[in-house]
């Protein structure tokens, strides 16, 4: 899509002027401009997640799989972990009433 805007002679100086700092044309600093604006921004847990591998051979990907297969394994525990669950609830019940008839 081609876009023509008319711009204010004071913000097409600025526009100019931060292309020509960070050494892009001017077309592509107002593109990744309009994205800012127009794309919706990440969630803060994935920004967080970018940040916690700067320095590491690790990647995002790799901390993804990784929380994945953790997943996989606590869903695989989940029945075992209702039925100790239900057996506590149990045996609570169990000595409330032994209480109550004391």
């Amino acid at each position: 899509m081609t876009l023509t805007l008319e711009l204010p002679e004071e913000l097409e100086k600025a526009l100019e002027k931060e292309a020509q700092r960070r050494g892009v044309e001017t077309a592509q600093l107002a593109l990744e401009a309009l994205e800012k604006v127009v794309q919706p921004a990440r969630p803060k847990k994935v920004l967080k997640a970018y940040g916690m591998f700067a320095g590491s051979s690790r990647t995002v990907d790799d901390f993804l799989r990784e929380r994945h297969e953790e997943v996989d394994r606590e869903e695989q525990q989940t029945p075992e972990r209702a039925a100790r669950w239900r057996a506590i609830q149990e045996e609570r019940r169990k000595r409330e009433s032994a209480k109550e008839s004391l």
